[in-house]
């Protein structure tokens, strides 16, 4: 039966047609909400996709082209389950990357430990060498090493009748040489040393060669051995003493630890919550406004001290007191502070240098490491490089701990600006209590300034995002999310992913559900023998 070339835009198979697609736009809506006009992109993206495919198939009259109806059913599949799925998983992918940035934890040492390998040569390839990882190849033997090929038994022809004949063949198992090494490790031992901490376990040397490396070389006596590698290290890491003479002498010390979080507000496009300043340029050309540091070195320390201008400090000194103190800070409060020493000579505005230093570290110049909801901002002027001049706090949040910065601003004129007077020395005492570890922070019995108000009466409490564990401090944020959508290029994403899901699902339903179907159910609109399936098995 011929293809029917009486049919019009109005007919009533393809007014069907439309009423479905209209249902199945309705329920997707119903069943997804909030997708908004990325579903409405979405569903163009896949319906124009089979749109064409249709076209194209019946202007060339393929042999796999399919009705109004099958491809509607194709449409529906789309709408309602594909492409909302796609859409939502999508979405919700790119909020969380919008929503997830970093902060930094403050814990202690607790104890040190290593683990020993005895070394000895492998029996094979890839053998055992009592868990050493630094080899060298020796003593080389082969094995035969089994493989198939494909052999033919007979190549494809067409015979007088013109039947095709595909190609008659059979695999065989053959064997090859092959030449292998056995592994011989290069020092007979090798040590991992580790610092446990409150924070989780770091490995400060893996693998290390002992001392004196060569006076511990396997085959020494037979001058067989290759040089030692240039990259591993020997003896005991520095770091790994540190510790341990820290956490034996009751003086566990501080560990900084990157974690990510929810920020809904650096997320959100509500201006009001965030922090702006006119004068960030103007700041930064006369070079008095710090980058934000990010980097935790030496596997757990992380420098939060800054010094502008000629203010007759140490960086060391304040680093090690700041990293002490968010050590403490971080283990109770979760806080994590930092410290801006400034020459009031050169910041002569301290209410405009805080606004304006907050905003810059909470803008998109940081992305993910913009300051955090935990963070503490104090800013101290001095003229005399001896004495603070003034003091001015801020926080990661809009909202909370107004009191505390109000305390801090008010209680540091004039205070000796040494890292005792202003930090104190908060220490901790770490017991192991099963497999976790019991801290209890010792402060100093003669505070600092920033000791005694962050940990006062109206100290330090961080604010809740979501407000809805027991004992979260503030209102919440939550409202915000609403707020957040994707961005154009995380946009772009999800439609590209959509156009090459739907060109999978019309694909599919072109040349494998369709001619299927009809050959169970034997129909053939477009005339006898125009079935895909049909069309095969005659030329086979």
């Amino acid at each position: 039966m011929p293809e029917t070339k009486g049919s019009t835009a109005l007919s009533q198979e393809n007014l069907i047609c439309g009423g479905l697609l209209v249902v199945a736009v309705i329920l997707a809506a119903v069943l997804y909400p909030g997708l908004g006009s990325l579903s409405i992109w979405s569903c163009a993206i896949a319906l124009g996709v089979g749109v064409i495919a249709w076209a194209v198939s019946h202007m060339i009259k393929s042999d796999y082209r399919i009705t109004s109806t099958e491809a509607t059913f194709a449409a529906v599949i789309l709408m309602v389950a594909v492409v909302p799925l796609v859409d939502h998983f999508g979405g919700q992918m790119a909020f969380d990357n919008k929503v997830k940035y970093q902060e930094f934890w403050g814990g202690y040492e607790a104890q040190v430990s290593k683990t020993v390998y005895t070394c000895h040569e492998s029996d094979s390839q890839g053998g055992s060498t009592g868990g050493c990882e630094h080899t060298f190849d020796a003593d080389s033997y082969t094995v035969q090493v089994p493989y198939t090929v494909e052999v033919t038994d007979r190549a494809a022809y067409t015979d007088s009748k013109g039947n095709y004949h595909s190609a008659v063949t059979h695999t065989e198992t053959r064997w090859r040489t092959e030449t292998r090494w056995r592994q011989v490790p290069f020092t007979t031992t090798e040590t991992t040393w580790t610092v446990h901490t409150t924070l989780g376990d770091y490995t400060v040397g893996w693998h290390w060669f002992p001392d004196n490396p060569q006076l511990h070389r396997i085959r020494a006596e037979d001058g067989s051995m290759d040089s030692l590698p240039g990259d591993v290290s020997s003896g005991t890491p520095q770091q790994w003493i540190d510790a341990r003479d820290r956490i034996n002498a009751g003086d566990p010390g501080p560990v900084t630890q990157e974690h990510s979080y929810e920020n809904y507000i650096l997320a959100s496009q509500d201006a009001a919550l965030k922090k702006f300043s006119p004068y960030i340029d103007q700041y930064q050309k006369l070079g008095i406004l710090p980058d934000l540091k990010h980097s935790v070195t030496n596997f757990y320390y992380l420098d939060r001290a800054y010094l502008i201008g000629n203010t007759g400090q140490d960086q060391r000194t304040w680093t090690a007191a700041v990293e002490r103190f968010n050590a403490a800070l971080g283990s109770t409060l979760q806080g994590d502070l930092y410290v801006v020493i400034a020459d009031a000579n050169k910041v002569t505005d301290a209410n405009n240098y805080i606004a304006t230093l907050t905003a810059y570290w909470q803008s998109e110049k940081f992305e993910k490491y913009a300051i955090s909801k935990n963070a503490i901002v104090v800013v101290i002027g001095t003229t005399d490089g001896k004495t603070v001049a003034w003091a001015r706090a801020s926080t990661g949040m809009p909202t909370g701990n107004s009191t505390m910065i109000y305390g801090i601003q008010n209680t540091m004129g004039g205070v000796a600006l040494t890292p005792d007077a202003i930090l104190g020395k908060p220490k901790a005492s770490v017991s192991v209590d099963g497999d976790k570890y019991k801290l209890q922070v010792l402060h100093t019995q003669k505070p600092g300034v920033l000791e005694d108000v962050i940990w006062g009466a109206n100290g330090f409490q961080r604010v809740c995002m979501t407000c809805k564990s027991e004992g979260d401090h503030g209102v919440g944020f939550e409202y915000l999310k609403t707020q957040i959508q994707p961005t154009g290029g995380q946009l772009a994403g999800i439609l590209a992913v959509v156009f090459f899901i739907s060109l999978l699902v019309w694909g599919v339903m072109f040349f494998c559900a369709v001619p299927s179907i009809r050959e169970m159910l034997g129909h053939e609109p477009f005339g006898a023998g125009t079935n895909p399936r049909n069309i095969f098995s005659r030329r086979g």
